[in-house]
């Protein structure tokens, strides 16, 4: 798996957290020509971040948790990168800690592991 595969097979999946991603990212890179990269991807954590404060959405963050989980093993280099810098990296960013515990429990051990080696330790719960 490569990133337009990562970025294309993800949108296809997951269409509803796809387009409110993509509403959040024109608010802050309305210039950008950049969808698949980086900065995309942040997007996307900044809105599994707001996702994670209600309940009726955890089952798709599970989902997409499991979706990254299994295409970090899969991917290449740059696939793994994405997931981690672009998207894990963010995560649990100015989320309350009330939604946070919830969130945690649904991120796979692996991609736990990606958080914990960039921030040195889990997020407040």
């Amino acid at each position: 798996m490569d990133t337009a595969q990562l970025y294309d097979t993800f949108r296809l999946q997951h269409r509803e957290l796809a387009t409110d991603t993509d509403r959040r990212h024109a608010e802050f890179w309305e210039d950008a020509d950049d969808y698949g990269s980086h900065l995309w991807f942040e997007s996307l954590a900044k809105e599994i971040n707001v996702w994670m404060g209600a309940k009726e959405k955890h089952a798709a963050i599970g989902a997409a948790f499991k979706y990254f989980d299994e295409a970090h093993r899969r991917g290449d280099k740059q696939v793994r990168n994405r997931i981690d810098v672009g998207l894990v990296e963010n995560l649990f960013w100015q989320v309350q800690a009330r939604n946070t515990g919830p969130g945690w429990a649904m991120l796979p051990p692996s991609l736990q592991q990606l958080y914990i080696a960039f921030h040195r330790r889990p997020p407040d719960m």
